[in-house]
């Protein structure tokens, strides 16, 4: 190719670059936005996860009924059972939750209402039994054999949910194989149950249903549990595991001796934001959204790749993500939400998800080798040594979104007409678009989605131009909205404040609290049908999405204001004096927008 045609390409797509982060490019028709997970769950045969649009969604031995999904704003999935938080606070079950039977889930509503469940704010499941919040008290359900439902101690389960005594002013609660502990407002967290590994003072085993403190933690922000150990996320970004060790689920080396108070985890390389027990493993989401996982890998739940037996916090990096946001650790699979709501699995079973592996192998941005090349990512039937997209929950709609969007700026450079190539084996085989000059547009389906451009512009090498999320989110705001915003909107007053110990004043999962007042200018009214729909904080490169997004209770000053509030589990990267600045995310008539505004952070108490 001669010099003069390699510039002229090069041009067109830094053009393109440039306008796409000026918000200048031609505008496409306007389309609707896929649906997002906000919320993750994986058990020990399923897998649940709940969209921004509160439609729910489960894979594996115990489905939802498609049809009675809506209006959902949570759902946990148990051992042969899985609960629902509904909008309306409320809680159902369906499945067998051990001798207890709750049913399928129909068309009319997910499984069984659970009597005496009310104003419930987050959901907890175990193996045989199922907790909920509700201002700040815990109240469970199931098997209370062995006292993990508090006093009195029975054989006999009941779908009844009762008061667990002494588990008041909480803010967080975790359910595990008969165990339940929660995180209360001093930062404290107790643990009731014969599963969970802790002793009480004197070296002697707590008395059934008798509550017992997590000894030397006083700066709790979560809890995880499952079968054998369990952890907390401290305010400091640390994390602190007690219990089995066998395999190094700790984090330290293994031992046949439990451990019976939290032992912080080392060489985590950074503050952690959410952290996720499995049996004989732990996982948990940095700050930077990278996502460490530790202990025995029986499974491949550990996401580091094949002939791994095991991994600690330095060695057990899960390969291909960058940008997760949450965490699940299944009983043989573990599930991340990633930015923009797309979900990826890995290990074993079919709660992993199925369809994961319709793609030949895999491509990471950032790892020196993909499959078949080597063994450190691979997909085979029924199991995945790294993280592979969920159908229904990948980065497809996103990418088309996208490429739409190169052609309709470009299109003498990438001129709609396409075609599906055979594919060079520099490109990642999932989603491509070939252009005339040998020119190519592609989306990795797997770990974290990046756009990828192949074509004169780059010499003829694979270049990663980032992130897909940060471009869709892009294209999604360039679209127009009709009918046309013929006004200015802005943040004329914003409030952030984080409160690490809320005590009763506040309860449930709203420590992290955003106020804002959003107002049209020039005297123009809002924009009929504005909706907010997210709340994101970003402190440097680090950010916390806060999808909790409501109406101000007050009434508006005026028709041209907006007052919202967005409440939150309170994040180890947000503290008090922080600079942060606040975007909300909107849509008018189904059309996606934001505003931005920087405040600084109130630590509160």
């Amino acid at each position: 190719m001669n010099t003069h045609r390699f510039l002229l390409q090069r041009q067109r797509i830094e053009v393109w670059l440039l306008a796409l982060a000026a918000g200048l490019l031609l505008l496409l028709a306007a389309a609707p936005s896929p649906a997002r997970a906000t919320t993750l769950s994986t058990g020990y045969d399923t897998s649940c996860s709940v969209s921004n649009d509160w439609v729910a969604q489960c894979w594996g031995a115990v489905p939802l009924a498609k049809t009675g999904t809506a209006g959902i704003a949570d759902l946990r999935a148990g051992k042969g059972f899985n609960c629902a938080l509904r909008k309306d606070e409320t809680v159902s079950c369906w499945g067998d939750m051990g001798s207890l039977s709750f049913g399928p889930a129909t068309g009319d509503t997910p499984g069984q209402a659970i009597a005496g469940v009310r104003q419930a704010t987050q959901l907890a499941v175990g193996a045989t039994h199922a907790c909920a919040l509700s201002r700040g008290v815990v109240y469970c359900w199931g098997d209370a054999s062995r006292g993990q439902r508090g006093a009195p101690v029975s054989p006999t389960p009941s779908a009844q949910a009762t008061y667990v005594e002494g588990l008041y002013q909480v803010v967080r609660v975790a359910a595990g194989n008969g165990s339940t502990c929660g995180v209360k407002g001093d930062g404290t967290v107790w643990c009731y149950g014969s599963g969970s590994q802790l002793t009480a003072p004197g070296g002697m085993a707590p008395a059934p249903g008798t509550g017992t403190m997590v000894p030397g933690i006083s700066d709790a922000v979560d809890v995880s549990l499952f079968d054998g150990h369990g952890c907390v996320l401290r305010k400091t970004g640390a994390v602190a595991c007690w219990g089995s060790n066998a395999k190094g689920e700790l984090g330290t080396t293994p031992s046949t001796t439990p451990v019976t108070a939290p032992l912080d985890v080392p060489d985590l390389g950074g503050a952690a934001k959410a952290v996720a027990v499995g049996p004989g493993y732990t996982c948990a989401v940095l700050a930077d959204g990278t996502v460490k996982c530790w202990g025995g890998n029986p499974n491949m739940q550990l996401g580091i790749g094949y002939h791994r037996d095991s991994a600690t916090p330095e060695t057990g990096k899960v390969l291909g993500i960058a940008d997760a946001t949450t965490i699940s650790a299944g009983a043989t699979h573990a599930c991340a939400v990633l930015d923009a709501g797309y979900v990826n699995c890995w290990g074993i079973g079919i709660g992993r998800g199925d369809g994961l592996c319709d793609t030949v192998g895999a491509y990471y941005p950032g790892v020196q080798y993909s499959y078949p090349s080597s063994n450190l990512a691979a997909c085979f039937s029924g199991a995945s040594a790294t993280p592979y997209a969920v159908r229904g929950l990948g980065p497809l709609a996103d990418a088309n979104q996208v490429m739409d969007w190169a052609e309709a700026s470009l299109p003498q450079t990438f001129p709609p007409q396409f075609q599906i190539p055979s594919l060079p084996d520099r490109i990642p085989n999932y989603l491509v678009r070939a252009y005339p000059g040998n020119t190519y547009l592609a989306v990795n389906g797997h770990g974290t989605p990046h756009l990828m451009y192949l074509g004169p512009d780059s010499g003829g090498q694979l270049r990663d131009l980032g992130r897909l999320a940060q471009w869709a989110r892009q294209a999604r705001a360039s679209q127009p909205v009709t009918p046309p915003i013929n006004t200015t909107l802005q943040l004329v007053r914003t409030l952030v404040t984080v409160d690490f110990f809320p005590g009763a004043h506040r309860t449930g999962c709203d420590n992290l609290y955003v106020w804002y007042q959003l107002s049209a200018t020039a005297g123009n009214a809002l924009p009929a049908g504005f909706t907010p729909t997210s709340v994101r904080l970003l402190k440097g490169d680090t950010y916390v999405d806060i999808p909790n997004v409501r109406e101000d209770s007050r009434s508006p000053v005026s028709p041209d204001t907006y007052l919202g509030t967005a409440g939150g589990c309170p994040a180890t990267l947000i503290r008090g004096d922080d600079d942060v600045e606040v975007v909300l995310y909107f849509t008018i008539g189904g059309e996606a927008g934001q505003v931005r505004a920087k405040v600084k952070v109130m630590e509160t108490s």
